[in-house]
C-alpha cells in the first residue's frame, strides 16, 4: 500500500508539472494545551489536542481519516460532536473554523477492549468537508473529559495519530496527561510568633492533581494544644460550589483530637465530590500554650494525609521567651588623641516582637571616661514598619556634658516581627590617655543589655633611640643616640606639628637633622623654640602619608649642666599630630630615652685611688668611680636599714672573687684584703676578723636571695658610708684603693 501511495503522488506530481500547477501540500500539526497530572484507577479528565491545517486546502473532503489512539491502559467509553455530547463523554470534538461544512464530521470509538466491553482504546474522525473556502486554514480540537486509567499505570499519555490513505491528517503523536501518585504539598503562607499571636496559619495544602484530597491531619508538639477556631478557605477545584449551580458538591469536617497519642492533632476531611481538578485549601486555627512543658523555638506540625505529603514536618510558628541581643562589627582601629574616627556597627536585634519594650522606656550606649561621642549616631530599624523610636532627626540623643551617653526611646513596640535596630557608622573622639579596647555598654530600661568591643586603641607611632651613650654632667655638645619614630599605619600624624619636648637642665646645643627615611610623609624645616628651662623640637607635618612612613632624628647633641638629674635622658614625643581630643591634659603620646646621665659625685680629689660606689633606691643599676654596672635587683629598705643581695655587696666592695655560702650554718663569708667579713641569716650582727659589729637588723633571704645590711658590711670593710635623702642615694668611699 504505501508503494502504492509514493507511486501515486509521483504521478500526480509529474501532471502537475506538466500542466504547470504547483503540487499541494496537505496536512496537520498537532499541539497538546492544558495537559495535567492524573491519577491512576480511574476517570479522570486530561488535556486537549488542538489540531491545525498548515494550509487552506489541508481536507479534501473526501474521506479525510486519522486514528487516534491511547495508551494500551487508557479508555474511553464514548466520543461524540460538541454540542452534541454529554458532559460525561470520553472524547469530544469540535470544529473551530476552516470547514465549508462542520456537520460533514464523524467520530466513533475503536478498538474495543474483549476483556472490558465498552472500553475502547482509541477512535477515529473521518472528515468530508472540503477547508479553506472562508479563506481560513482549518482548526480543530479534541477535548479528552473522561478518560479511564488502569490501576498502576505511570507516566506520561500520549494519544497516537495514524493518518488514513490521501487523507489531510498527518502522522503523529500529542501528550495529553501525565499519570502520578497524588500527593499534597504542604507550605507555611505565614510563620506568626506565639508570644504575639498564637494563630497558627494560614497552612495552604495545594493537590498536585485532581481527586488527590481526601484529608489531612496536623500533630502538634508537647506543650501546644488546637483549639476549637478552625477556619477553613478552599478554592480552585476543592471550592464547595465548583460549577457555581448555588449547590454545594463538597464541604469539610473539622476534628481537633486533644490528646492522640500525646499530640495534639487537627484533622480536615472532605465530605462530598472529590475536586474535579487541582485544588487548593487554606487552614487557620488558634493554639493554646502551656508554657510550662511547651519548648522556645520553632514550632513544627507532623503531617500526614490521605495521599502522601510532599514533606513530613512543617514549621508553622515560632514560639521564644522574649529577648533582645546585641553585638558589634569587626572592632575599628583607633588612636588615641584623635577625634571623628569610626567605629564597628551596633546591632540591637529582637528575637521575638514585643522584646524592646514600649512606655517612654529606653537604650543607653555609654562609652568609656576617655572616650566621647563625635557626633549623634544614626539609628536605623530592619525587619519590620511597627517598632517607633524616639530620636532626634534620626539621631540619637546625647543626654550629658562630658558626651559619653548617647539614648534613644522605644515610643511603639514591634508587634508581628522581630525588629532589628541598627547604630550606623557611629563615631567617637577618643583621649590622649586611651589604650586597650573601646568597650561600650548597653544598658537603659528597654530591655537591651551588654558589653561591646568596638574598636581598638593602639599608638598612632613607635620611637625608639637607636643608642644610648652615657653623657658627663656639666659638659656641652655631647653626642646622644639617634631617634626613629615611625608610624603604626598610614596617616597616623596628622598634617599639624609634631613636637619632641627634652628634660630640665638637658639642652640642644644645635638643631638636629630630621629626615624621612620611609613611607610618602612630607615634614617641613624643623625648629627649636625656647619654653622657659625648656626646650621643643617642633616638626612640621605639612602632608600627611598613605604608607607607614619612618622618620629619624639624628645629630642630636646635648649640652648637660650640673644639675641635671642622673639617670635616662627620657625624650617626650606628641603634640597637634597626634592630638585632637585631649581631656586628660597630657600632650605626649610616647617617649624614649636616647641617654644616660651618671649620678653626680663629690670625690675626695686629694687622696690618690679613692673607689667610690654609688646606690640609688629604685635603680637596678651602680656606679663605680662613676662607671656604671647592671644589677637584677635593686635595694631594698627594711625595718630603717638598707639591704641588697649579697653577691651585688661584694662585687660593689671588691670582694669580687672572694665571696662564699655555708648552706649548712646559713654563714656569708666576703674576703677583701685578707680581711674576713661574715654575716650569719638571722642574727643582728657581722663579724669583721673575729669580732662582733652590731647592726640592729638581720640579714635574710627575700625573692629567694640573701639580703645583708650594706652600711653594716661596708664599714666592716673599712668605709665610709654616706646616705643622701635628697637623692635617696647610698656612697660608700674606701680610700687607699680603686
Amino acid at each position: 500500500m504505501i508503494k502504492k501511495v509514493l507511486k501515486l503522488g509521483a504521478l500526480i506530481f509529474v501532471f502537475a508539472v506538466f500542466f504547470g500547477a504547483a503540487p499541494v501540500e496537505a496536512d496537520t500539526k498537532y499541539s497538546s494545551v492544558g495537559i495535567s497530572t492524573v491519577k491512576d484507577g480511574q476517570f479522570v479528565k486530561m488535556g486537549r489536542i488542538v489540531i491545525t491545517g498548515t494550509t487552506t486546502l489541508t481536507f479534501s473532503g473526501e474521506n479525510d481519516r486519522a486514528e487516534f489512539r491511547l495508551p494500551p491502559d487508557c479508555y474511553i467509553t464514548s466520543a461524540g460532536l460538541y454540542g452534541s455530547a454529554d458532559d460525561d463523554c470520553g472524547v469530544v470534538f469540535r470544529v473551530v473554523r476552516g470547514l465549508d461544512d462542520p456537520s460533514a464530521v464523524t467520530i466513533h470509538p475503536i478498538s474495543e477492549d474483549p476483556y472490558n466491553p465498552g472500553y475502547y482504546n482509541g477512535f477515529e474522525i473521518i472528515v468530508n468537508s472540503k477547508s479553506g473556502a472562508d479563506g481560513e486554514k482549518p482548526e480543530l480540537i479534541l477535548y479528552f473529559n473522561n478518560v479511564y486509567v488502569v490501576p498502576g499505570y505511570t507516566g506520561d499519555v500520549y494519544v497516537t495519530i495514524e493518518r488514513g490513505d490521501y487523507s489531510g491528517f498527518s502522522d503523529g503523536k500529542a501528550k495529553i496527561a501525565k499519570v502520578a501518585e497524588g500527593e499534597l504539598k504542604v507550605s507555611a503562607e505565614k510563620v506568626p510568633y506565639i508570644v504575639v499571636d498564637k494563630r497558627i496559619g494560614p497552612i495552604v495544602v495545594s493537590e498536585n492533581m485532581s481527586r488527590a484530597f481526601d484529608y489531612i491531619e496536623f500533630s502538634l508538639p508537647s506543650g501546644f494544644e488546637w483549639e476549637d477556631s478552625a477556619v477553613i478557605d478552599p478554592g480552585l477545584g476543592l471550592v464547595r460550589d465548583y460549577d457555581g449551580d448555588g449547590v454545594e458538591e463538597r464541604d469539610y469536617k473539622v476534628s481537633i483530637y486533644k490528646n492522640k497519642y500525646g499530640r495534639s492533632v487537627l484533622k480536615v476531611e472532605l465530605i462530598g465530590e472529590k475536586s474535579t481538578h487541582r485544588g487548593t485549601l487554606r487552614i487557620e486555627c488558634d493554639v493554646d500554650v502551656d508554657e510550662d512543658i511547651a519548648s522556645y523555638g520553632d514550632v513544627k506540625v507532623q503531617i500526614s494525609g490521605s495521599s502522601d505529603p510532599d514533606k513530613d514536618t512543617l514549621k508553622v510558628a515560632d514560639y521564644n521567651e522574649q529577648k533582645v541581643s546585641v553585638s558589634a562589627g569587626s572592632p575599628k582601629h583607633l588612636s588615641p588623641g584623635l577625634v571623628d574616627q569610626e567605629i564597628a556597627e551596633i546591632t540591637i536585634k529582637e528575637n521575638a516582637p514585643g522584646a524592646l519594650i514600649d512606655g517612654g522606656r529606653y537604650v543607653d550606649l555609654v562609652l568609656p571616661s576617655w572616650a566621647q561621642w563625635a557626633e549623634e549616631p544614626y539609628v536605623e530599624i530592619e525587619g519590620t514598619t511597627e517598632l517607633e523610636l524616639g530620636l532626634s532627626a534620626g539621631k540619637a540623643i546625647i543626654t550629658d556634658d562630658d558626651r559619653r551617653v548617647a539614648r534613644f526611646y522605644i515610643e511603639k513596640e514591634s508587634k508581628s516581627k522581630p525588629a532589628k535596630v541598627i547604630i550606623k557608622k557611629p563615631k567617637v573622639s577618643v583621649d590622649m590617655t586611651a589604650q586597650g579596647d573601646l568597650k561600650i555598654i548597653v544598658g537603659g530600661r528597654a530591655g537591651a543589655s551588654g558589653e561591646l568591643t568596638v574598636g581598638t586603641v593602639s599608638v598612632p607611632f613607635t620611637a625608639v633611640s637607636l643608642s644610648k651613650p652615657e653623657l658627663t654632667l656639666g659638659q656641652q655638645g655631647q653626642q646622644a643616640g639617634d631617634i626613629e619614630i615611625k608610624e603604626t599605619a598610614g596617616q597616623a600624624l596628622l598634617a599639624r606639628e609634631l613636637w619632641l619636648e627634652f628634660p630640665d637642665h638637658v639642652s640642644l646645643c644645635e638643631t638636629p637633622s630630621v629626615n624621612v627615611t620611609s613611607g610618602d610623609l612630607v615634614i617641613g624645616e624643623p625648629e627649636v623654640v625656647e619654653l622657659g628651662e625648656k626646650q621643643r623640637l617642633v616638626i612640621p607635618i605639612n602632608v600627611s602619608s598613605y604608607s607607614a612612613s619612618t622618620i629619624k632624628i639624628s645629630n642630636i647633641k646635648y649640652d648637660i649642666d650640673n644639675a641635671a638629674p642622673d639617670g635616662d635622658v627620657k625624650v617626650k614625643i606628641g603634640g597637634p599630630a597626634v592630638k585632637e581630643m585631649n581631656n586628660s591634659g597630657t600632650e605626649w603620646a610616647a617617649g624614649t630615652a636616647n641617654a644616660v646621665v651618671a649620678v653626680n659625685l663629690e670625690i675626695k680629689k686629694n687622696i690618690p685611688d679613692t673607689r667610690v660606689v654609688v646606690f640609688q633606691l629604685g635603680k637596678n643599676f651602680y656606679y663605680v668611680n662613676n662607671k656604671i654596672y647592671k644589677m637584677d635587683s635593686s635595694l631594698r629598705v627594711d625595718q630603717g636599714r638598707t639591704f641588697l643581695p649579697l653577691r651585688y655587696a661584694g662585687l660593689a666592695l671588691g670582694a669580687d672573687s672572694d665571696i662564699s655560702w655555708d648552706k649548712k650554718s646559713q654563714t656569708a663569708k666576703l674576703y677583701k684584703n685578707n680581711t674576713e667579713i661574715k654575716v650569719k641569716l638571722g642574727e643582728n650582727a657581722v663579724y669583721a676578723a673575729g669580732k662582733k659589729i652590731e647592726t640592729g637588723a638581720a640579714a635574710h633571704v627575700y625573692n629567694g636571695r640573701v639580703m645583708v645590711p650594706l652600711r653594716a658590711v661596708a664599714q666592716a670593710f673599712g668605709a665610709e658610708v654616706e646616705w643622701r635623702s635628697d637623692t635617696k642615694t647610698v656612697i660608700i668611699i674606701t680610700e687607699g684603693e680603686n
